[in-house]
């Protein structure tokens, strides 16, 4: 028996305000083509399905096309609310759904909803837990709620009202930051890990489970053993990601052995980082895709119009940065000291000395001194 592990799609996401709907939707017709092509009898979502809890309709109806692809074709779904999701959302009208083969959880209320899978003489069992929150465990364990202050706590309490099946294969799904004896898995700048980390889980509380698919990090990683796995986002959803190579797990179910492994996944523009001059990039000095969403850093020392002119050449550019050179220390703090009847102009050449660590030229100084007029005109 075959599996897909996926997870954070974040449909309805936008980066640097451009909606990812378009690079979503491409995305989602690669998950639906490897789960036909491997066979799979069902697809795991580990949570954040959406981006927000309210959905746009533009995000519902590309989820309603993942979902409707997977289940026309047979394929089973078994899909948890991550923190990104509004778990009454996402599981508006699961009890109809489920028999259409969708099946997802609703937020904790105090047990864990499980699915028994049969196929090729194989058995597992599907174990669903939402994201919770001490908060959540405690409303819905009331006997317990003394005993929980932190993520670990709660996860460890709501995984004890859970049952195992004994004469099956058991797989979790959950979306939680997940750490094994306090080492902290690769994140990213697209996730929400708390600081000092009170929201982590040590990897131990699923120590009962044959697979434990996980959500909530966007890069593909184990965590403690091999069977514990974040599947990461299909897509770069930031450029801390740019290194990430997007894949989807397949788990692979035999005599009770559980055996792991990837396909590769390819966006519809590639997400770079790139650092060079003006004249550089002018020249060609990059061979990638020019529609690739960039973040480029220019070396320049100033560029007037630098966005329009890159935008000319990388018109999907998301982020534009300027070098941050070592500049000598500057007089320019003492000679500011004490001016304060130094006209704006001045005041902003002994500022961009400070800040730059060299004066500024003839023509840039007329360029500052015509905005200065336009502004008090």
């Amino acid at each position: 028996m075959k599996l897909l592990h996926i997870a954070d799609l974040h449909i309805g996401k936008r980066v640097n305000g451009l909606s990812m709907i378009e690079e979503q939707a491409h995305v989602i017709g690669q998950l639906v083509a490897i789960a036909r092509e491997e066979g799979v009898a069902a697809v795991l979502i580990a949570g954040d399905v959406f981006d927000r809890p309210i959905p746009s309709r533009e995000a519902l109806e590309t989820c309603e096309r993942l979902f409707s692809a997977f289940c026309e074709t047979g394929i089973e779904v078994f899909a948890i609310p991550g923190n990104h999701d509004s778990p009454q959302q996402l599981s508006f009208c699961s009890g109809l759904l489920a028999s259409s083969g969708l099946h997802i959880a609703k937020a904790f209320d105090g047990h864990i909803d499980r699915f028994t899978l049969e196929r090729d003489g194989e058995r597992v069992c599907i174990h669903l837990l939402p994201f919770v929150r001490p908060t959540d465990v405690r409303m819905a364990l009331p006997d317990a709620a003394d005993a929980i202050s932190s993520h670990d706590d709660a996860v460890r309490a709501a995984l004890a009202a859970d049952e195992l099946a004994e004469d099956a294969v058991n797989v979790l799904v959950a979306h939680q930051f997940v750490t094994a004896s306090g080492s902290e898995p690769a994140t990213c700048d697209s996730e929400v890990v708390n600081v000092g980390g009170t929201d982590n889980v040590d990897v131990s509380a699923f120590d009962a489970y044959d697979y434990v698919a996980l959500g909530h990090l966007h890069g593909p990683q184990h965590v403690g053993r091999p069977r514990v796995r974040y599947s990461g986002s299909p897509l770069k959803y930031s450029f801390s990601e740019v290194r990430h190579e997007k894949s989807a797990i397949v788990i692979s179910i035999e005599d009770g052995q559980v055996e792991i492994g990837t396909r590769l996944l390819a966006p519809l523009h590639d997400m770079r980082e790139l650092r060079a001059s003006y004249e550089e990039l002018r020249a060609g000095i990059d061979e990638g895709n020019p529609l690739d969403y960039m973040r480029v850093t220019l070396t320049d020392r100033s560029l007037p119009d630098a966005m329009a002119k890159l935008r000319a050449l990388y018109p999907n550019i998301l982020r534009l940065d300027w070098e941050r050179l070592d500049v000598p220390q500057s007089h320019a703090r003492e000679r500011v000291d004490g001016m304060e009847k130094a006209s704006p102009l001045e005041l902003f050449a002994a500022f961009y000395e400070q800040q730059a660590g060299t004066e500024l030229t003839d023509d840039e100084r007329g360029i500052v001194a015509a905005c200065i007029e336009e502004v008090i005109s």
